[in-house]
C-alpha cells in the first residue's frame, strides 16, 4: 500500500513538468529496469536498483521517466554519542548500514530526438534514508537507527546502445545522503 502511495506520487511530480495539454497526449510507453553499484561517502560499494516508467515525449528530444530508485551500502564512520548532560559527547568509530529508497520524476533529453545514443536528465526525487550504526568494542555495544526524508535532486546521462539495452551514471543527492551510481538498463 505504501509502495502504491509513493507510485502515485511520482506520478503527480510528473505530471506537474508539462502543460495540461501535453500530458494529455503522454501515456504509457514502456518500463526501464536499472541495476549496477552505488558509491557514497562513509560508505563501501554497494548495490543500486531502479525503475520508470516512459512516458514518452514532451517535447522534440525530451521524454519523462516517474520512477523509484533504491541503493545502499555498508561502510564505517564516526558517531558522537553523548553519554550524559554533564560529560562532552564521545566520538566512536561505527560500522554502518545505509539503506536510501526514493520516488519522483525526471526528464532525459536526447540529442537525436529519438530514445537511442546519448543522453543526459535529471529532476525531483522524494528521498527515505534509513542509517543503522552499530558499536562493538567489548566495553560498549549498542546500535542506533536514524530515517529522514527529504527532497532532493537527481543527475543522470547514459547512452542507449539500441531499443532494449543502456548504461548510466547517476548522482541522486538530497540533504542527508548523495549517491553516485553506475547502472545498467533493460527497457521493455
Amino acid at each position: 500500500m505504501f509502495m502504491l502511495r509513493r507510485v502515485a506520487l511520482a506520478f503527480v511530480l510528473s505530471l506537474t513538468l508539462v502543460s495540461s495539454a501535453q500530458a494529455a497526449e503522454l501515456g504509457w510507453k514502456g518500463f526501464e529496469l536499472r541495476v549496477g553499484v552505488s558509491f557514497g561517502e562513509d560508505l563501501d560499494t554497494g548495490f543500486g536498483l531502479g525503475g520508470a516508467l516512459n512516458f514518452g515525449e514532451i517535447m522534440d528530444g525530451l521524454f519523462l521517466y516517474p520512477g523509484f530508485l533504491i541503493s545502499g551500502g555498508d561502510g564505517s564512520a564516526e558517531v558522537e554519542v553523548p553519554l550524559s548532560p554533564i560529560f562532552p559527547p564521545v566520538t566512536l568509530e561505527t560500522e554502518r548500514e545505509v539503506r536510501v529508497s526514493a520516488v519522483g520524476a525526471e526528464v532525459r533529453y536526447f540529442p537525436s530526438g529519438e530514445e537511442i545514443g546519448f543522453f543526459v536528465g535529471g529532476g525531483p526525487y522524494l528521498f527515505t534514508v534509513t542509517t543503522r550504526d552499530s558499536v562493538s568494542d567489548g566495553s560498549i555495544e549498542f546500535d542506533m537507527e536514524e530515517r529522514s526524508r527529504s527532497i532532493g535532486l537527481s543527475a543522470v546521462a547514459g547512452y542507449r546502445f539500441g531499443d532494449r539495452v543502456g548504461l548510466e551514471i547517476r548522482f541522486d543527492g538530497a540533504s542527508s545522503v548523495s549517491t553516485l551510481q553506475v547502472l545498467g538498463s533493460v527497457h521493455f
